[in-house]
């Protein structure tokens, strides 16, 4: 099982460098930083996450996880980062792109996806649902476009 700060490190570096790409860099640390602050009254570990602005300064790891994450139960560690994952995709909205997840899972490491699907968060499940998501949008969409005239049968 991979240790929390790994997990952590992987998926919020993930977020962060699909993400500016497609939106900027700015807007991506500040929305990452907006969600954490968000989640941190269900989750008060998320203090121990310390994301640096790396646009100003000198250094490549803009994640530092407090060694105290490690006592956290990695069930916890795990849901918290659904929620994040979660909050950043509707955040981003169309933005996002139709394989967020997808994306996010081939940048973390096999290691930290089965951690994280012992504990039911499988990112491409959620693929899964997003899709389906945006289909049942796209229905309804259509459905409301039909004028009750267009439904009568001939």
């Amino acid at each position: 099982m991979e240790k929390n700060s790994t997990i952590i490190t992987e998926v919020f570096s993930a977020l962060y460098n699909i993400s500016k790409r497609k939106t900027t860099e700015g807007y991506t640390f500040t929305l990452l930083n907006s969600i954490k602050e968000e989640l941190q009254p269900k989750y008060p570990f998320l203090d121990g996450i310390n994301l640096k602005d790396t646009r100003f300064i000198e250094e490549d790891n803009f994640i530092v996880v407090d060694p105290h994450l490690e006592k956290i139960p990695t069930k916890q560690v795990c849901f918290a980062l659904r929620d994040v994952l979660k909050t950043m995709s509707e955040s981003l909205g169309k933005e996002a792109g139709p394989f967020f997840y997808k994306e996010i899972s081939t940048k973390i490491s096999d290691q930290s996806n089965r951690t994280m699907q012992k504990y039911g968060i499988d990112l491409l499940i959620m693929q899964l649902e997003r899709e389906i998501e945006e289909l049942e949008k796209r229905i309804i969409k259509t459905a409301k476009s039909i004028h009750p005239s267009q439904l009568q049968s001939k």
